[in-house]
């Protein structure tokens, strides 16, 4: 069980102020944490994740998920593991040593043998303001152009991947890490999806796909960015896009993402499974072949020339 016994289960009539109150009996432990072992059909789902997952998870997972600020991105983790071993991957078991090197959050391990290395991440809100409350049956419309918010929050994704990337050549130490092994980055985006038009972001960050045109001859496409500019402190700061046109980031296979933060109906592991996407890097120095990821929609670039066309694969 991940959940301590004295976190209790609440009747389904419970008031707020019910909920409020035993959250203050925990006020060391993460309230969204407890908030969700509260709720019987929430628990149930998080402690069902957690018996499929826990051989693969990091040995101290149970006392890191109830940390004040860890409960999202140690979820995304949960999450990632149990879609994983949901859809017959096979997992490696990670070693339960207190000293050992540096390895991402998940291995894979394929039937001929080669590795495919999985690092989650959740990007922070930074400067960006929280998502509000959505109140049941109210209308909502955006109040900002799709290109602001762009550049809202496709600087956060941008952080986030590269913060991963950097740890590579940290794990390339570790011996169990091989040299055609593959690299994927797995991006939680729930936290700042209020601020990111569908999928833009994400195409933009790895593709460097802008905004759409239409000219007056009929023809029509997406901008083209190797990098965005952006208002930081006031200051003009230029950051990369189009990773996966770089060299610099081959070693990148493929990013996966979600703005699910879970899911809590009765076919849950599989609905969160479909509603990951893959970008896979076609520049990739180790490839990662679409059909290799049996779940979610995969997306991959296909160029001819200077013409490239973003391609997509759906598992359903």
């Amino acid at each position: 069980m991940m959940y301590e016994k004295n976190i209790p289960i609440l009747d389904d009539e419970s008031s707020d102020f019910e909920y409020k109150e035993e959250i203050k009996k925990f006020p060391n432990y993460d309230s969204t944490y407890i908030f969700n072992g509260l709720v019987k059909y929430r628990r149930d789902c998080i402690e069902k994740a957690y018996e499929i997952s826990s051989r693969f998870l990091d040995e101290n997972f149970k006392e890191q998920i109830k940390i004040q600020g860890n409960f999202h991105s140690r979820l995304w983790e949960l999450q990632l593991c149990s879609i994983l071993i949901s859809k017959g991957y096979k997992l490696i078991i990670p070693p339960k040593i207190k000293k050992q090197l540096a390895r991402p959050d998940f291995c894979i391990i394929l039937d001929n043998g080669s590795k495919i290395w999985i690092e989650a991440v959740c990007p922070q809100l930074g400067r960006l303001d929280k998502k509000p409350e959505i109140i049941p049956g109210q209308i909502y419309t955006r109040s900002s152009n799709i290109k602001d918010e762009l550049h809202l929050s496709a600087p956060r994704i941008i952080s986030s991947t590269l913060a991963k990337f950097q740890k590579l050549d940290l794990y390339k130490n570790n011996p169990d890490f091989g040299t055609n092994d593959k690299f994927i980055i797995a991006i939680n985006t729930e936290l700042i999806d209020h601020h990111e038009p569908a999928n833009m972001a994400k195409e933009l960050v790895l593709y460097g796909m802008g905004l759409q045109y239409i000219k007056q001859t009929g023809e029509s496409g997406r901008y083209f960015h190797e990098e965005i500019t952006i208002d930081n402190d006031n200051k003009k700061v230029t950051v990369p896009t189009a990773l996966f046109h770089k060299k610099d980031y081959s070693h990148i296979s493929a990013v996966m993402s979600s703005n699910c933060w879970f899911d809590f109906g009765g076919n849950f592991i599989e609905d969160m499974a479909q509603r990951v996407n893959t970008y896979i890097n076609h520049n990739g120095t180790n490839p990662l072949n679409h059909e290799t990821i049996n779940f979610g929609t995969r997306h991959e670039m296909v160029c001819n020339g200077e013409h490239c066309t973003l391609k997509h694969h759906s598992s359903t």
